[in-house]
């Protein structure tokens, strides 16, 4: 069952603040994969579904995706720091926290380090800095809404410990939950006016696979189920940040399709977009019909006592046959547009999830 839909539409001008949203969503991402990349179990894996490694025999420009997992930790250090500074995270108090957590970190990095002796430290250094911030980010409601939205879908993948039990915050049920799912959901429909409703829907639709996926062992434990989670926070990550347009987004893995499988396809569409709207579209066509036939009524004119006598009173109230057949096609045109968006976010929904079937297949 569909847990919440997300309604609205994008906002003619984009807010002022949208930049520095954006960023704070931005360093929201960022704290978490840090805390994920620096993880004893994490700590100096590539990505998922990196590919082929080459080696690197100079001084060879590699693309991000390329770079090495030292250096997307560097890198990702300094994203932090500078994020910090653009939300105006300057105060004497981050920089305390900061400085802490930076010390931490190069010990951490350091030859031989311990790094099961030395965690429990920096997660703590980690966690005050997440406090920190959104202590500091609470009085700026759509910054502070920004930053755990980004802290939240990044958790989705860089805080899973798939071994963890049910009861714990690192595990399946937890990550992916109906009370996480739900909290996903308020935040992303607070930032409305900022990222737009077709993205909301590119975030709901995938969110409730993926929430059912984490209820069953069975499916969780699929090859490359943790590589696709990847991919979709990276999907959610683009898209909120603009960086990415749900108008191209296409379902992944699917083969060019012919004319026929693509019109049944678009037909399925409109099946499940008719469903979710079967009452008002009902009552769309009854009050249609309804104005028809009294525009068929005012046309005749003429007939027994009863119908002469209703048409007079019905002429008398400023209702003309004229009127009714325009009232009549302008609902009809409001019925097939809200029809229309229905069907565009059901196919935003499709085609941004990246959650794998039953069958092992995107």
């Amino acid at each position: 069952m569909r847990c919440g839909s997300f309604q609205g539409s994008v906002a003619e001008e984009s807010p002022s603040d949208l930049g520095v949203v954006r960023y704070a969503f931005r360093l929201g991402w960022a704290v978490s994969e840090l805390r994920g990349r620096y993880r004893p179990d994490r700590f100096g894996q590539r990505d998922p579904g990196h590919g082929e490694v080459f080696a690197r025999n100079g001084y060879e420009l590699p693309l991000a995706s390329e770079r090495s997992p030292a250096e997307i930790r560097l890198e990702l250090v300094d994203t932090v720091e500078d994020l910090c500074q653009a939300v105006d995270l300057t105060d004497e108090a981050t920089k305390t926290v900061w400085a802490a957590l930076k010390t931490s970190l190069e010990g951490f990095e350091k030859k031989g380090a311990d790094h099961a002796a030395l965690w429990s430290n920096l997660a703590h250094e980690i966690y005050k800095l997440d406090a920190h911030i959104q202590d500091t980010l609470v009085l700026q409601a759509s910054q502070a809404t920004g930053y755990q939205l980004g802290r939240g879908l990044a958790d989705t993948y860089w805080a899973l410990q798939p071994a963890c039990p049910p009861n714990a915050m690192g595990s399946w049920e937890f990550l992916l939950g109906a009370d996480r799912c739900a909290t996903l959901r308020r935040l992303a429909a607070r930032l409305t006016s900022y990222v737009g409703s077709p993205v909301l829907a590119a975030i709901d639709g995938p969110l409730e696979c993926w929430h059912e996926l984490a209820a069953n062992t069975e499916r969780r434990d699929q090859p490359d189920v943790q590589t696709d989670l990847y991919r979709q926070g990276l999907l959610w990550r683009d898209l909120i940040r603009g960086e990415r347009s749900t108008a191209d987004l296409q379902p992944p893995g699917k083969v060019k399709t012919s004319a026929t499988a693509k019109a049944w396809k678009d037909l399925k569409l409109y099946r499940t977009a008719a469903l979710s709207l079967k009452v008002p579209l009902i009552g769309a066509v009854i009050s249609i019909a309804l104005l028809v036939a009294g525009a068929s009524l005012l046309a005749e004119g003429s007939g027994s006592t009863a119908l002469t006598t209703l048409v007079g009173i019905l002429g008398a109230l400023g209702l003309t046959s004229a009127g009714l057949y325009a009232r009549a096609k302008a609902d009809v045109t409001s019925l097939l547009t809200n029809l229309s968006q229905t069907v565009e976010t059901e196919r935003i929904r499709q085609a941004a999830n990246r959650c794998p079937t039953t069958s092992g297949t995107t």
